[in-house]
């Protein structure tokens, strides 16, 4: 058995003692499964970061759960670590996983680096959420399609809503819009990310090891290079720094497997451009793996609804193990799905024909007594 050390007072950002691992204790991290037009992808930088961290540090005490939803009312924007002590809020994930890798991920690092990868994430999020293009192409359609049937397009909306509120509370977001000026940004920081990279393959200075530095670099640079993004202004900057995409496979190919789906890895490429697959299938689908065991399974009908899940990794249960809900449960939804249903027909927010044929039969009734 492995035990965890305890550091002293590792303090949130908001100056709160944070939860800490203990023995053998395992962090949930419960994070967006987010499933686009081609297949499993990533949006979430963090997310990515902690997928980079999970294959760099194995050791380390994660556990990934997924998540229907990009943002729960009881954790917050996702991903987020629930642990024995409580729940590690994604602003406060990687503080609280570099005190739990002190020697590794928790190494000093070049603060004002740290700072442009930042930067270059808040533009990766602006060309996701604000660029026209990317959103009715790329962002709309994988929250759509990730979501439970028949909450897609609400969830990607608030979702929406809450990245352009982080924008504006990090002082980044101006009205109206300019893409020119958000690509000529882009490409100041992609150049000088671009100019720090080592000969040797990584940021970690003089000898070719991975270090923390390359967690925070890959995350950022795979979420951006993975947008598709075919003859548009986008790819023609993108394109100008081959370093940086031969930088992202190359990381892929020393840590098989990080990101999730190949049909989706460095979309922002060419057909010629981006890497050959790696033999026998390498990144590890789960998209697909649920996807293949649902065809063999039918749903429930809380499981339509996004309740519960039916393949075999079930996403983060805070109280007890998972069961199917009671029999009244159904009964009940089916009561209440159809007095709302009459009561929207009553107040007319129906169809008119309908509408028009039960007030017809209520007054021929009325004349009729």
């Amino acid at each position: 058995a492995r035990f965890w050390p305890v550091h002293a007072s590792l303090m949130s950002v908001n100056g709160a003692a944070l939860p800490q691992a203990k023995d053998c204790e395992i962090w949930r991290v419960v994070h967006f499964c987010a499933r686009g037009p081609l297949g499993e992808t990533l949006l979430d930088p963090v997310h990515a970061e902690l997928l980079f961290l999970s294959k760099w540090r194995p050791h380390l005490p994660l556990r990934f759960e997924e998540s229907r939803y990009s943002t729960v009312a009881a954790l917050g924007p996702l991903p987020v670590a629930v642990t024995n002590d409580g729940i590690i809020s994604r602003e406060d994930l990687r503080a609280a996983l570099a005190a739990l890798d002190p020697d590794g991920y928790g190494a000093a690092a070049d603060e004002s680096f740290s700072c442009l990868l930042d930067r270059l994430g808040l533009l990766t999020s602006v060309l996701l959420y604000e660029d026209k293009t990317v959103w009715e192409t790329y962002t709309r359609p994988t929250l759509t399609q990730s979501s439970p049937p028949g909450f897609g397009w609400a969830a990607a909306m608030a979702e929406q809503r809450c990245q352009v509120k982080r924008l504006r509370e990090e002082q980044f977001f101006h009205e109206p819009l300019n893409t020119a000026a958000v690509l000529v940004e882009l490409r100041s920081v992609l150049e000088a990310v671009s100019d720090r990279l080592d000969g040797n393959g990584s940021f970690g200075g003089s000898v070719p090891e991975l270090s923390s530095l390359d967690a925070r670099t890959y995350a950022q640079l795979v979420v951006l290079l993975s947008i598709p993004c075919r003859g548009s202004s986008l790819e023609k900057v993108l394109a100008d720094f081959p370093a940086l995409s031969r930088y992202v496979g190359c990381i892929e190919e020393r840590l098989p497997g990080t990101w999730p789906d190949y049909s989706t890895f460095l979309q922002a490429l060419s057909p010629d451009e981006r890497p050959p697959p790696p033999p026998q299938s390498t990144f590890q689908s789960k998209s697909a793996v649920t996807m293949e065991q649902g065809r063999f399974r039918n749903q429930e009908w809380w499981e339509i609804w996004g309740w519960s899940w039916g393949g075999r990794k079930r996403p983060v249960q805070f109280s007890g193990p998972g069961k199917s809900p009671p029999a009244v449960y159904a009964v009940t939804f089916g009561i209440v799905s159809g007095m709302s249903f009459l009561a929207a027909i009553l107040c007319g927010l129906g169809p008119n024909k309908p509408l028009t044929a039960l007030r017809r039969m209520l007054l021929s009734e009325s004349e009729g007594g």
